[in-house]
């Protein structure tokens, strides 16, 4: 069995709630059984605009 772990950084407006949040970037790793690291994954979705 493999394990997927993930992260989201998102932008964030306290002072100006008008203003949608973004999620800006994904970051992942996947781990075995053993919780050994089998690989990882990182992106900037700004990058994709």
């Amino acid at each position: 069995m493999n394990y997927i772990i993930f992260d989201l950084e998102a932008t964030c407006w306290e002072n100006d709630r008008k203003r949608q949040n973004e999620i800006i970037e994904i970051g992942a790793v996947k781990l075995n059984e053993r919780l050994k690291t089998v690989s990882e994954f990182q992106i900037f979705l700004s990058s994709l605009h």
